[in-house]
């Protein structure tokens, strides 16, 4: 038998016996979180794989396994090679999935398909840092997931990812949606000297989206707190390490809704507007852009693009994911500070598709020595995308003559013309074609329709956008820019609102930017050409140093020269004072308001816009904490209340070092009343050892509920290390016996010989088999260790269903409910019917159902996470 096919069975077969597995294992499957094959259960996975292969298994392989493709790796890999792939390798991809409905089933179809095969590499100073393959980047989803859905986010709800563009993002995302939320990507903040405007342009964003969630970078976090009072629906801040931190869950939500993501548009013509995208919308997108590009197999994507916008999010991480193609990632601001990196990745990993705005071609013609470029390879790259702002022919020519050295192809160039409202791409040309100055976009895209009306760009297709904010759209969209068609292909002109008419001529204002860029003195990409008044004003950003008398003359001759008119004012500022979008796009908008109000080219220190917003939102703080000052006092009435009960409690304890059990259920119970929590059992337990005693986990409160309340034989505890080091528990453990278990390595294995040795001496032992709490309701699949432990020493097990902890104490919760019930019910005593394995599931089977049924909670088929 193949080893693929001999690993899926045994592991199959294995998991059904635990009883954890959800429908049949797959090569990406989790061993331990999916199919519950923790360390004890490897001991017995290693014995049967042996058995059924005839040869002898690296053990540790075994232990160091993750999915079930890695336990495949033991049979291939040569002796003396760990399992894991050696270096990078991309390989070729698999191609699009037979069916994908939804991102989700996307996601869930590659995991499967491509398993522990890394598809994103992210890049450090040149050299890949970090990994992600779908097989993990669909755990983490789950994991991340579950920490949503624990702070109320349900279908439909916004959640704001304030992230850069790395492996978290790919995990937030695809988690935001695992949880039926929808995902809302902010800018990271790159410019201190911009804060203040920063904070208004994000905290607009969060309230217009209406988030409740933000996921933000632990280095971001005192930031994020400045934006809650311009978002009042918030409620939340977390890390991604703080979600993750929750269990897997344990299925993808039922409503998963329509809404994929809303995308804000950059705003360079005013504020940033939402543009709410569904499942459909994006995958029609991809897919009609993936047929223009003949995307195959041995295909490499290489980008720098921000995937916080539609082109680096929907053109390059969703696009490559759909099609199973490597992508090669490095952050934005290692582009733009050497533009070098980007053509180097290309060359060095042999990308194949890559796109970015014009403005990027441009730099690289710029910032690049001649060194630089004869060291460059870009011979596989056959798709060079330009796209996102107008694209400018001077400087498509002006790059395939300078790269033509590296082997770079100008049919490679592909101008593209598209919108966050049509899910990213209208049309895309292949190779330069020009008329009337202005270049070809190519033909719609397959189920994309365009037509131009008195100048004015119209669309209408599948990936057309529900509303523009939130209302249904119908028909056709107006885009807002002007174009027309030549021989069958698109010529768009740039947007009508920036449309500039003086004396009697139309200007597009990227033809008089581009005629500033190569002025001398101004700073390149940091013009903007606007329209007031009928007057033509231009604003450059003027390199320090300058004669600006001198400077204003050049740029009035160039345009003269250039378009043969003159501008009517010429404003010049200090660099880095001109509004920019993240992707680099001059805001026209913004840099008119700016220009009317008087406040164009000053720019405040960065720690005085800071102060400035922190006193700005000081009323709303003081609002906050006058509202919750009530709930404050509560708490801290609480935890006094609390250390009073526990004065007589410490006391009858430390005059009798030599407490009994009895002294110590006492003193519990004693404890339990002056919290006004009420205790009570349903049955007694027997009155001899040996047991193993068993009980469901629904709160921190329940090892104490079981000391308070147990009347039987002397019990011995089993409890983790990282609980033992606790110095409160430790002083209570001091006087009772107890197990502490080590996660990892042989810490379980040993853990089981001491609960053996413990039920041959006729204790009684206790374990809670789930292996820690969580909030939501439900009983966990158990560890089979206690039940090994049971049946190796022919021991009976008892169920213990405890009811009422979960309300008096909620986990991740300092406050006790008072007046809350608390019960004790023991049931059955379940004995081994044989001493191995078989006998040690079918103990563990029974108590969990029985458990299950007696507390009123349902089966969930997975383990908690652990820690130690």
């Amino acid at each position: 038998m193949e080893p693929e096919r001999l690993v899926l069975e045994t592991v199959r077969q294995l998991a059904d016996e635990i009883g954890v597995g959800r429908g049949r294992p797959t090569l990406s499957s989790h061993l331990e979180s999916e199919l519950g094959i923790g360390s004890l259960e490897r001991v017995e996975l290693l014995a049967r794989l042996e058995k059924a292969s005839g040869r002898k298994l690296a053990e540790e392989g075994i232990f160091q396994s993750e999915c079930v493709l890695d336990l495949v790796a033991l049979f291939t890999t040569p002796a003396g090679q760990p399992p894991g792939r050696q270096g990078l390798q991309l390989g070729l991809a698999p191609g699009p999935p037979a069916r994908a409905d939804d991102l989700i089933s996307l996601l869930l179809s590659q995991a499967e398909r491509l398993g522990n095969r890394p598809r994103a590499f992210f890049l450090e100073g040149g050299r890949v840092e970090q990994q992600l393959a779908p097989a993990g980047l669909l755990e983490r989803a789950r994991c991340l997931a579950t920490g949503l859905h624990l702070r109320g986010v349900g279908p439909g709800d916004r959640v704001a990812m304030m992230l850069a563009s790395g492996p978290d993002f790919y995990v937030a995302f695809f988690g935001i949606l695992w949880a039926a939320g929808v995902p809302v990507p902010l800018d990271p903040p790159m410019r201190p000297e911009q804060v203040e405007d920063y904070v208004a342009r994000q905290g607009a964003i969060l309230a217009d989206a209406g988030a409740r969630v933000l996921v933000v970078m632990p280095e971001l976090a005192r930031l994020a707190e400045v934006l809650r009072p311009r978002a009042r629906l918030l409620e939340h801040l977390v890390t991604v390490a703080q979600l993750e931190h929750e269990a897997p869950a344990r299925e993808r939500a039922a409503d998963s809704g329509e809404g994929a993501l809303i995308c804000y548009t950059s705003g360079s013509n005013g504020s940033p507007k939402g543009v709410l995208l569904s499942h459909a919308n994006i995958l029609a997108n991809i897919r009609a852009i993936a047929g223009v590009l003949e995307l195959g197999p041995q295909d490499v994507v290489v980008s720098w693009l921000p995937l916080q916008h539609d082109l680096g999010l929907i053109g390059k991480l969703l696009t490559s994911f759909y099609w199973g193609l490597p992508l090669v990632l490095m952050a934005p601001e290692h582009f733009l500070a050497r533009p070098a990196r980007w053509l180097r990745a290309i060359s060095d990993f042999g990308g194949t598709i890559s796109a970015a705005p014009n403005f990027a071609y441009e730099m690289c013609l710029r910032k690049l020595s001649d060194r630089e470029v004869n060291q460059l390879d870009l011979s596989s790259w056959r798709v060079a995308i330009n796209g996102a702002e107008p694209v400018r022919a001077q400087t498509v020519e002006a790059f395939n003559r300078r790269f033509a050295s590296c082997g770079f192809e100008p049919k490679a160039v592909c101008p593209a013309y598209g919108l966050a409202e049509a899910s990213l791409a209208v049309s895309l040309a292949r190779g330069l074609k020009t008329h009337q100055g202005l270049v070809s976009c190519g033909r719609p895209l397959q189920g994309v329709e365009v037509k131009v009306e008195q100048g004015r760009v119209l669309v209408k297709g599948p990936s057309l956008i529900r509303g523009y904010g939130h209302p249904p759209l119908e028909g056709w969209l107006d885009t807002g820019d002007l174009g027309f068609w030549h021989e069958g292909e698109l010529y768009p002109a740039g947007r009508a609102k920036d449309l500039i008419v003086t004396a009697g001529r139309n200007l597009y204002p990227q033809d008089v930017e581009r005629l500033l860029d190569e002025v001398a003195g101004l700073r390149p990409g940091c013009s903007a050409a606007l329209g007031l008044e009928g007057q033509l004003v231009v604003v450059g950003e003027a390199r320090p140093g300058q004669d600006l008398q001198a400077l204003r003359a050049a740029i009035a001759q160039a345009l003269t020269r250039g378009l043969g008119v003159s501008p009517d004012r010429i404003e010049l500022v200090p660099p880095r004072t001109v509004p920019r979008t993240p992707g680099g796009k001059v805001r026209r908008g913004e840099t008119r308001r700016r220009l009317l109000d008087g406040s164009l080219g000053h720019q405040e220190v960065w720690w005085w816009q800071i102060s400035r917003v922190l006193l700005s939102s000081s009323g709303f703080w003081l609002r906050r904490g006058l509202a919750h000052g009530g709930r404050r006092l509560r708490a801290v009435r609480m935890l006094t209340n609390l250390g009073i009960c526990a004065l007589p409690i410490l006391a009858t304890l430390a005059l009798r070092p030599a407490s009994t059990p009895t002294v110590l259920a006492r003193a519990g119970r004693l404890f339990f009343g002056l919290c006004g929590l009420v205790l009570k059992t349903d049955g007694d337990p027997p009155a001899d050892g040996p047991l193993m005693v068993v009980a469901n986990h629904a709160s921190l409160l329940d090892p104490l509920v079981m000391l308070s309340l147990w009347t039987g034989p002397p019990l011995c505890c089993v409890i983790a290390r990282s609980v033992a080091k606790n110095p409160v528990i430790q002083y209570f453990l001091s006087h009772t016996r107890h197990i502490v278990v080590r996660r990892g390595g042989d810490g379980a294995s040993l853990a089981v010989e001491a609960m053996q040795q413990a039920l041959q001496e006729g204790l009684c032992v206790l374990v809670f088999p789930e292996g820690g709490v969580e909030a939501a309701a439900g009983v966990r699949t158990f560890a089979t260790g206690a039940f090994r432990a049971a049946a190796a020493a022919g021991a009976p097990v008892l169920p213990v269903a405890l009811k009422g902890t979960r309300r008096a104490l909620a986990p991740g919760s300092l406050a006790l409910v008072a007046g809350t019930t608390i019960t004790a019910e023991y049931g059955p005593l379940l004995r081994p019917h044989d001493s191995g394995w078989e006998g040690a599931v079918e103990l563990a089977r029974q108590s969990r159902q029985w458990i299950a049924t007696r507390v009123g909670e349902p089966l969930v088929d997975r383990r908690m996470a652990r820690h130690d």
